[in-house]
């Protein structure tokens, strides 16, 4: 019941968001992108590197803004976190975009209660999850 609230208040907002995103993205079209920030917003188990992030963004600094490879940017990214949050302004006619994003959680620990007729064994074998999985909500559903 959570993640269906949750996954329809998700859409909302990205549904939202796009739609401002797209009746400003005129002005920022072919304005020179100056300064790309990353933050990571959830405490980061391997040591995060946003050299990675940037690689796999078709949006670079110092080049012309394109709206349609920003949102190629976007989808891109949300393939590999949780949530991603970005943030544009235009400070001298030069686009500032900060990328906040938030890691997809990690599922540590599967604790069966109430269990006694059915091995724990054939309960994970059905769930498809392990203990150490990165948890996708997508495809949990």
């Amino acid at each position: 019941m959570f993640n269906k609230i949750y996954f329809k208040f998700l859409i909302l907002t990205l549904l939202t968001f796009h739609i401002s995103l797209f009746a400003t993205s005129l002005q920022y079209e072919d304005k020179i992108v100056e300064k790309i920030s990353i933050i990571l917003e959830t405490p980061s188990t391997s040591g995060f590197d946003d050299n990675t992030v940037r690689l796999k963004l078709k949006t670079k600094e110092n080049d012309h803004f394109s709206q349609s490879e920003f949102d190629t940017d976007l989808k891109t990214l949300i393939q590999d976190f949780d949530r991603v949050i970005p943030e544009i302004s235009l400070v001298d006619q030069k686009i500032y975009i900060t990328l906040r994003l938030w890691s997809k959680p990690i599922i540590h620990t599967i604790i069966w209660t109430g269990n006694e007729k059915i091995k724990v064994k054939a309960l994970e074998k059905e769930l498809g999850i392990c203990s150490g999985t990165i948890f996708d909500r997508q495809s949990f559903n």
